[in-house]
This record gives structure tokens, C-alpha cells and sequence, in this order.
């Protein structure tokens, strides 16, 4: 098949379409000849490019010539060749925006000696939608045909005036030319209205079943108007042929193939004009297909005459007639796949060479001249049309019936996409248990197809969605990932479902079957940097309680830097260097600054600014711990971070300085975080700030500070033991009696404000008995001590703090 340029394909496809739009006389122009402008637009229109056309004519009519009405018509067929061409949704504004300028130029022009020409084009637009919105209809036997009778009726309504006020100005025509039409002009027009109404009453019977009074109404009144037209005809006129031909379409769709017959006949023996040649021979064919003539239907399908070849109607035709011949052959397995063959290739043929309107036109009679017929690519566009417009119970139907078609034809690649359509539509239809099943059967039926496991990933992503509304899928979810992991170990999908699974099993307090699944995750994955994120958040957990696991973590971490890094491995250098920094800020400091280098290198080259946020608190503590402070202070100043992060890393020094083993350096960078979020207005009265400036200023060293903002806190809230807590453990700092008395009295509340046994009360008497060594009253703390520990013996690691004091 011959490849064609686009435009090439748009301009046939949009020539014929504007058939039916066209005001089809010579005689009724606006001037003798067409201006430069009109020849640009009719161009235009030609290659498909409506837009430009729409452009260019709506910039005439800006221009306030005195050729608007000619510009108003040509912007009403162009509006309606957009709206026939274009998608479903769009349509009605396009329909709409036509209407609206009719209207306006009624309302402005409605003496102008030309405003009939408007009205006519408006009515031939009307024609068109009820056309178009007729064939739409035309697909399901029980369709809503009113959109399209509403049309067809807007357009009878406007011929039937245009009929009237068209004999009135023939009675008052002039025979020369000027502004106004001549009467040989009307009488042209009046035959063209004549067809027009011919044509309305002819769609409005195909709105109705074959057979129905409706229909032979209807069919019986566009017989009526074409006799009218025929006897003010010349009979060689192009216009007489074309009626004639239609009368024989009329008694074909009446179901009087003879009478249709009688009349096509003598027609297709004479000279015809060229344009009218596809006429003639395309209802030739469907004729012979009408009276069930398959020699004939076989011939015409081989008609070689060049002058068919850009008509589509042609082609349309001939789908028609190699569907039918498919139907006959049915019992010959080898005839009847040839013209099956031949129908597809003529739709594809039409899909590509005339573009979206014909295509729809093409894949409807498919659909409609195969009913009946379980073939797979018939049944799945038969789904697919469905779904365009919008039918989602017959959609779902038909893909299942497509589904079953590709199973039985072993065809594996029509199965999954048609079980796949019919699960999504599932999913639109809200039935999202129903949906869950299709998606598993997918994978269950086809689990070697290339595509399974992609619909398998989307089951997973789907059960977290539900089991947040039910928690029994939570389980559901569970056995999705280990299932996906075995059943596609080396796919790419694979990958998310193990950093999902390590995920769960993190959830769930599983965290060595955690390590174990985000290990499975390789550095040549795109995933692999989730999959350290995960090792981080776990170790950054587990570490506080297996420490021997510390060099194994750092090690993990190590290894994945790439050596050296590139433009695509920065993310996985950026998580690295954060996790092994982060572990040993928290767990081994004495490491910090081997982690320094990495981590500056990854924040240089890191552009993510989300990944940035997150790592900005530990990277200032960083600097501060490696004698930095000074260039975490300059990175505040350059970063600037907003209130909200500029709270959350305060927050996250907190967790650092509030422990046993504080970190000096990073409660001085708190201080200085806590003074600019004073600053502030949207974190300046934040109560947390109070406690964590006393926390940090207790491990700056500043005691009295940290004393002052306890009394002030306690003045507030008495009865908060965590802060009196902190309070007491300030005092306690101090060598001098008084404060240390103070703080013995401290420890006391504290310990009367404890549940007996729980860490606060523990760590009391733990304080309590420290207190007394440094007074110098050993006997009361070792009294005190075995007190503790033979009456109320604390689980480790409480049992062994205390008995180390007994030592001292």
C-alpha cells in the first residue's frame, strides 16, 4: 500500500465531508470570481488544516470588509467540517460556536440582499449533525436516535423557511446581476433546497428500524421531494443524476430492490461526470448486496477505475461487499478468510489514509456488516467502540466475548490486551473486587505473557487502595508481592514489589526478612536507591538494639557508592552517603568524619530538591560534629529553608542532643536554629521551642539558662513529669549542695509521678542514688540501691546501671 502525506490524507478526507456542506451551485457567489483570500482558505480546507482556515476567516470578519456575508458562510462550513472531524466531546461546541454566528449575523444583517445564502449553509449544517449523529446511532440496535431526529428537525425547520421566503424573492428578482441574486440564482437555490429536504427526510427514515411505518413515511416524503426537484430539472443535469440515484437508494432502503434496481440500471449505462461516478457505483454495489447477488458484489469489488480511488464512500462500499462475501463463504474456511482479509484491510486502509471521521465511519459498518460473526479483531473493535462511547456494560461484554475469541485462537497478545480493557472498564464501572479478580486471572492465566506482570503490579498498587477502606486485603497485598516475586524473579516490576514487600515486613516488625528483601534489590535497578532509603529507616531503628550490626550496615552503604559517581547514579550516591552518614552521627561518632566527603559530594550534585529537604538536618549535624559549624551556619544562610523545614530539622537535632550520649556540637547549631525560627512569625510562639532550647542549652553547657526556662515551663504545667524530669537532670549537673538538694526533691516528685517499674521511675531512683554519692552519703545510696533491688529487681538493662553503682 501506497504511503500518503498527512495532509494529502486530511485534504481527501475533508473534501468529501464537505460534500454535504456545500452550497452545490455556480451561480451563487459573491463575486464572479474567488478573491486571493478565498483561494488561501478553500486551500486550506483542502489539506485538513481547519484551524488555520477558522483563523483566516475569523480575521476577515475582524476586518469589517463589506464581504461579510461571504465570510460568515465560509466560517460556518469550515466550524461544521472542524465539528465532523472532530473527536465526540468537542463536537458540540463546534456545532454550537456555527449556531451562535448565524445568529449574530441575522440579528445584524438580516436585509442584506445575501443573508438567504447564511441561512441555507446553517440548515445544511444542522443536515450534517443529524447525519453524523444518525450513523453514530446507527451501531446498537435499540440506540437513542432523538439527538439526531432534534437535528435533522432544526434543519427541515430552516429549509422549510428558506422555501418560503425563496418564492417571494423569485416573485421579485430582476434578471441582471447585482448586489442581489438573479432569478436564475434562486431558481438554483430552489432546487437545491428541494434535494437538501430530500436528504433530511431520507435520514430521518434511517433514524427508524427497516421495515417500520416510520421508515416508509419518511423514505415515501424524500420520494416526494425528489420527484418535485426532477420535474424542474433538466434530466442531464449533474443535480437530476444525483436525485435519481437517490430515488433508487430510497427504494433500497425500503427494501423494493427491484424497483431500485429498475432504476440504477439505464443510469449506470450513461456518461456520467466523474465526481458522480463514485455515486453510482458504490450503490451499485450495495444493491447487488441488497438482492443478495454475490457474482456482482464479487465484480464490483474489482472495479479498477482510477476514478474511485480518492473516494471513501467507494471504499466504504466496498467493505460492505467483502463482509458480505465473507458471510457467504462462511462454510469455506480459505474463501471466506480471504475476504475477511480484504475487509480489514480496507478499514485499515481508510483509517490511515482519510483520518478520524472516516475511520469511525469505517470501523461502524465493519461492526455493523459482521454481526453476528465471532471474530476476534471484529469483536475487539466492536469493545472498543463500545467504550468510546461511552456503553461500559456492552464494552465489557464484548472484550469478554474478544477475550474468549484469542484464547481460543491461541493468541496470547489479543488475550492480554482484551482481558486487560475488560478489567479496566470493570474498574470504571466501580467494582473494584471484580476488578482485583480480572487483574489476578490475568496473571494467573498468562503468567509468560511479556505484559502480565505489569497488570500484576497494578492489582498490587490497587490492594493498597482498598485494604486503606479494608483491612482484610492487607493480607491479600501480602501474598500479591510474594507472589509477584516468584512468579517474575528478573523482571523490572519485580524490583518495586521487593522494596514494597521490604516495606510490609518493616510494618510488621520483621525487620531481618526486611534487610533480606531489600538486599534482593541490585544497584543496576532504578529502584535500588528506595531500596537503601528502606536498609536506612531500618538499621536507623534496629541499631539501638543490635549495635553488632553496625559495621555490616556501614558496609552496605559503602559499597553502594558508585565509584566514580555519573549524572544517573547521583541519587543512589545521595542515598548512600545520607545513610552512612546518618548511622554513625547515631551510633559510632567516632566515624563521622570518613562519611563527610561523600555526603558534601552527594549534596553538590543532587538537584533533587524534596531529597534535599529530607537530608538537611542530619547534613547541618554533620558539620556541626566535624567542627563545621561555622559552614552549617553559611548552608542556612544559603538554603534558607522555610519555616515548616526549618522546624522539622530543629526537631530532628532535638532527637540527637535529648540522649545519653548528647551531642555538644549539634545542641549549639539547635540554639541557633531555635533564635531564627524565634524570628519567625509562623514558629515564633511554638511551645516545643521552649523545651527544646532548655534541652539544647543543658548540653551547650548553659545550666542557668536551661534552669530558667524549666521554672518558667513547671510555673505552667506542674504535673508534666517529663519536664520536671528534664529539670531535675539539669540540676543535677551542678557540684554546688543547694542545687543538688534542689534536684534530689525533683527526682522525688518525678519517682511519686511514676508508675512503679516504668524507665521514668527507674531512672529517679537511679538519679536519687547518684545524688547521695555526690553529696558524699555513700551509705544512704547503697541502702537505697539493695533496696531497689531486692524488693522491686528491674529487667536489664536498669538491673545492671544499678549494679554498677553499687561499685562506686
Amino acid at each position: 500500500m501506497p504511503t500518503r502525506r498527512p495532509n494529502s490524507c486530511a485534504a481527501k478526507a475533508c473534501c468529501l465531508l464537505a460534500i454535504i456542506l456545500a452550497v452545490q451551485t455556480s451561480l451563487v457567489t459573491a463575486q464572479d470570481s474567488p478573491t486571493l483570500d478565498q483561494r488561501y482558505v478553500k486551500g486550506l480546507r483542502e489539506r485538513g488544516l481547519l484551524e488555520l482556515a477558522e483563523r483566516a476567516c475569523r480575521k476577515q470578519l475582524d476586518a469589517d470588509g463589506d464581504d461579510e456575508d461571504v465570510w460568515t458562510g465560509e466560517l460556518l462550513r469550515v466550524l461544521a467540517e472542524r465539528a465532523l472531524a472532530a473527536e465526540p466531546q468537542e463536537r458540540v461546541s463546534l456545532w454550537l460556536d456555527a449556531e451562535k454566528l448565524a445568529t449574530r449575523f441575522a440579528r445584524e444583517n438580516g436585509d442584506h440582499p445575501r443573508a438567504i445564502l447564511i441561512e441555507i449553509q446553517m440548515g445544511l449544517n444542522h443536515l450534517a449533525r443529524g447525519h453524523d449523529l444518525r450513523i453514530y446511532a446507527d451501531l446498537v440496535a435499540a440506540a437513542d436516535v432523538e439527538p439526531a431526529l432534534t437535528a435533522l428537525a432544526d434543519a427541515d425547520r430552516v429549509f422549510e423557511e428558506i422555501d418560503e421566503k425563496l418564492l417571494v424573492m423569485i416573485a421579485k428578482a430582476g434578471t441582471r446581476r447585482s448586489a442581489n441574486l438573479t432569478r436564475d440564482d434562486l431558481f438554483a437555490l430552489q432546487n437545491k433546497v428541494v434535494h437538501d429536504r430530500s436528504q433530511i427526510a431520507q435520514q430521518r427514515g434511517l433514524c427508524y428500524p427497516s421495515g417500520s411505518p416510520d421508515r416508509a413515511a419518511a423514505m415515501g416524503e424524500a420520494l416526494e421531494f425528489l420527484k418535485q426537484g426532477l420535474t424542474r430539472l433538466d434530466r442531464n443535469s449533474p443535480l437530476a443524476y444525483r436525485m435519481k440515484v437517490e430515488r433508487a437508494v430510497c427504494f433500497r432502503e425500503l427494501g423494493d430492490p427491484t424497483s431500485a434496481f429498475a432504476i440504477l440500471a439505464p443510469l449506470a449505462r450513461r456518461p456520467v461526470d466523474d465526481e458522480l461516478v463514485p455515486l453510482v457505483r458504490s450503490e451499485r454495489l450495495r444493491l447487488a448486496i441488497a438482492r443478495d447477488d454475490a457474482t456482482t458484489v464479487q465484480r464490483s469489488l474489482s472495479d479498477g477505475d482510477p476514478r474511485l480511488r480518492s473516494s471513501p464512500d467507494w471504499k466504504l462500499a466496498r467493505l460492505e461487499g467483502a463482509v458480505f462475501l465473507w458471510l457467504v463463504n462462511g462454510q469455506n474456511d480459505r474463501v471466506a478468510k480471504r475476504w475477511r482479509d480484504e475487509a480489514l484491510s480496507i478499514v485499515k486502509t481508510i483509517e490511515v489514509e482519510y483520518g478520524g471521521y472516516w475511520a469511525r465511519r469505517a470501523n461502524r459498518t465493519l461492526i455493523k456488516s459482521a454481526t453476528g460473526i465471532a471474530d476476534l479483531e471484529v469483536l475487539q473493535r466492536s469493545a472498543d467502540e463500545f467504550y468510546l462511547r461511552g456503553q461500559l456494560e456492552e464494552a465489557l461484554t464484548a472484550y469478554d466475548k474478544a477475550a474468549a475469541a484469542a484464547a481460543d485462537a491461541q493468541d496470547p497478545s489479543a488475550q492480554f490486551l482484551t482481558m486487560y480493557r475488560a478489567a479496566k472498564v470493570v474498574q470504571q464501572l466501580g467494582d473494584s473486587v471484580e476488578f482485583l479478580r480480572r487483574l489476578k486471572q490475568i496473571a494467573t492465566q498468562l503468567p509468560d505473557y511479556s505484559n502480565s506482570d505489569d497488570a500484576h503490579l497494578l492489582l498490587i498498587r490497587e490492594l493498597v487502595s482498598v485494604s486503606q477502606k479494608d483491612p482484610k486485603f492487607l493480607d491479600e497485598y501480602h501474598k500479591a508481592l510474594t507472589f509477584h516475586i516468584q512468579q517474575w524473579p528478573m523482571e523490572n516490576t519485580t524490583d518495586q514489589a521487593r522494596v514494597w514487600l521490604g516495606m510490609w515486613q518493616a510494618g510488621k516488625g520483621q525487620e531481618a526478612e526486611a534487610i533480606r528483601t531489600y538486599r534482593q534489590v541490585g544497584p543496576q535497578s532504578s529502584l535500588f536507591p528506595d531500596a537503601l532509603d528502606g536498609l536506612r529507616g531500618i538499621w536507623m531503628r534496629r541499631l539501638s538494639q543490635h549495635v553488632e550490626e553496625l559495621d555490616e550496615a556501614l558496609e552496605t552503604f559503602k559499597k553502594a557508592i558508585p565509584d566514580p559517581p555519573t549524572d544517573e547514579s547521583v541519587r543512589i550516591l545521595t542515598i548512600a552517603a545520607w545513610s552512612g552518614a546518618q548511622l554513625s552521627l547515631y551510633y559510632a561518632p567516632d566515624r563521622v568524619s570518613q562519611w563527610l566527603p561523600q555526603l558534601t559530594d552527594a549534596w553538590s550534585r543532587c538537584d533533587d530538591n524534596r531529597l534535599k529537604a529530607r537530608m538537611l538536618p542530619m547534613y547541618l549535624a554533620m558539620l556541626a560534629e566535624t567542627k563545621n559549624g561555622e559552614k552549617a551556619i553559611a548552608l542556612l544562610d544559603r538554603e534558607k529553608p522555610p519555616a515548616d523545614l526549618l522546624f522539622d530539622t530543629a526537631r530532628e537535632f532535638v532527637v540527637l542532643v535529648d540522649r545519653p550520649d548528647p551531642r555538644q556540637a549539634t545542641s549549639k547549631l539547635l540554639l541557633k536554629v531555635i533564635e531564627r525560627l524565634r524570628d519567625l512569625p509562623d514558629t515564633a510562639d511554638k511551645p516545643a521551642l521552649d523545651v527544646w532550647e532548655a534541652t539544647a542549652a543543658d548540653v551547650a553547657g548553659e545550666s542557668a539558662r536551661a534552669v530558667e526556662i524549666y521554672l518558667r515551663l513547671l510555673k505552667k504545667t506542674p504535673a508534666d513529669v517529663g519536664l520536671r524530669r528534664k529539670f531535675a537532670k539539669s540540676l543535677g549537673q551542678s557540684d554546688d549542695e543547694k542545687t543538688l538538694t534542689d534536684s534530689l526533691n525533683q527526682w522525688r516528685i518525678v519517682a511519686g509521678g511514676s508508675v512503679k517499674g516504668q524507665d521514668s521511675w527507674l531512672e529517679a531512683r537511679f538519679e536519687i542514688a547518684q545524688i547521695y554519692l555526690k553529696l558524699g552519703n555513700r551509705d544512704e545510696a547503697i541502702t537505697r540501691v539493695r533496696y531497689l533491688l531486692l524488693t522491686s529487681p528491674p529487667s536489664e538493662p536498669w538491673k545492671s546501671r544499678f549494679e554498677k553503682l553499687l561499685e562506686k
